[in-house]
């Protein structure tokens, strides 16, 4: 019986800001990913290396090798997309407010 390929697809990605998201192991588990540090299993993100993940896709039997490409690519886009917008509210001076001027 084909039961699938058992293959895992990782990419090592710095990202430091979505994975302090309150919502990045639930942005995991929604896109059947994982991460670990990038020494190997058992590994965590650390010292100079602080940030950056080896991501891959948890689901390896009963997919294609195409699928189990494109949960490992699609979760990446998400995170990429996560750590975009976070730097972006970070780099975003805060609002102030504006005064008017009597010009005399």
């Amino acid at each position: 019986t084909n039961i699938g390929t058992g293959m895992r697809a990782s990419v090592h990605i710095k990202i430091p800001n979505a994975s302090e998201s309150p919502n990045f192991h639930k942005l995991l588990d929604e896109y059947h990913i994982q991460e670990r540090g990038i020494h190997g299993e058992h590994s965590v993100s650390s010292g100079e290396d602080v940030g950056v993940y080896d991501i891959s896709n948890r689901r390896r039997i009963g997919l294609s090798e195409v699928q189990c490409i494109q949960d490992m690519y699609n979760g990446v886009v998400k995170l990429i997309e996560i750590e975009t917008n976070q730097l972006a509210a970070k780099a975003k001076p805060p609002a102030t407010k504006s005064r008017s001027c009597d010009i005399v």
